[in-house]
């Protein structure tokens, strides 16, 4: 197992075209650990984390997002501490239908940026 941080600065704010913060290395399994979310500008907004399903069977179009969470509030010139635990994320491999990645969007362009603590190569 691997721990590693993965920043991601100016999330987007489009909701169709969201940031891809992460996803496990092929054939790979990650637990998240910690995401801490920053508003560095002057004014509130809102962000929304999902883990998307990509699936195979769709030409590899985006599945079903399932949120960690969803438009959530961040003040001005703050940062929040979200996820108490560890949440599982997959890459299977070959012969599986789906994949997983986890998936960030702001109220604001250039307004949040992410860092994901992860335990990576999990079994």
């Amino acid at each position: 197992m691997v721990n590693e941080r993965v920043f991601k600065s100016s999330i987007s704010n489009d909701a169709n075209a969201a940031t891809i913060i992460f996803h496990p290395a092929h054939t790979k399994k990650a637990l998240l650990d910690g995401i801490l979310i920053c508003n560095k500008t002057s004014t509130d907004a809102t962000v929304s984390i999902a883990i998307r399903e990509k699936h195979k069977e769709l030409g590899g179009t985006d599945g079903l997002d399932f949120f960690i969470a969803k438009n959530t509030s961040v003040p001005a010139n703050t940062t929040i501490e979200m996820i108490e635990g560890t949440y599982p994320m997959q890459h299977p491999g070959p012969g599986n239908t789906h994949h997983d990645q986890l998936i960030a969007y702001a109220s604001a362009s250039n307004a949040i940026d992410i860092i994901v603590a992860i335990k990576n190569d999990v079994n």
